[in-house]
């Protein structure tokens, strides 16, 4: 179900129990440029519906960004994950194209030591 139409911003469904699996997110930037974060999980939230009452469903734009770096035998292996409300898997995008993420790994002294770009979703 979609709610992206603006005309379809109240929507009536039946009472019970509802798990929220997706959602997206899309904002304008003063450049004009849009952005938007899309996710996907198996119940990111879960809520109720009661017959003849209102029900408001509030979904964090908050993005998660963890990271971990491993050495071995000279080679280095950065891993990230990105996540949403929930732990729900998430990619960022930007003009309608998903974006890599950016990195660098410095040394104990400040000295860069790679850097580059991942795509992932």
């Amino acid at each position: 179900m979609s709610w992206e139409d603006e005309k379809s911003t109240n929507r009536f469904l039946k009472a019970g129990n509802y798990a929220v699996r997706g959602y997206r997110i899309i904002r304008k930037a003063k450049d004009g440029k849009v952005w938007h974060i899309s996710t996907m999980g198996p119940e990111i939230k879960l809520f109720r519906v009661e017959a003849g009452k209102e029900t408001r469903l509030d979904i964090s734009s908050e993005i998660v960004v963890n990271s971990g770096l491993m050495t071995k035998k000279g080679t280095v292996q950065v891993s990230m994950e990105i996540s949403g409300e929930n732990r729900s898997g998430l990619s960022i995008y930007a003009g309608g194209k998903r974006i890599p993420i950016g990195y660098e790994v410095f040394d104990s002294k400040g000295n860069l030591n790679a850097s580059g770009s991942m795509t992932y979703g």
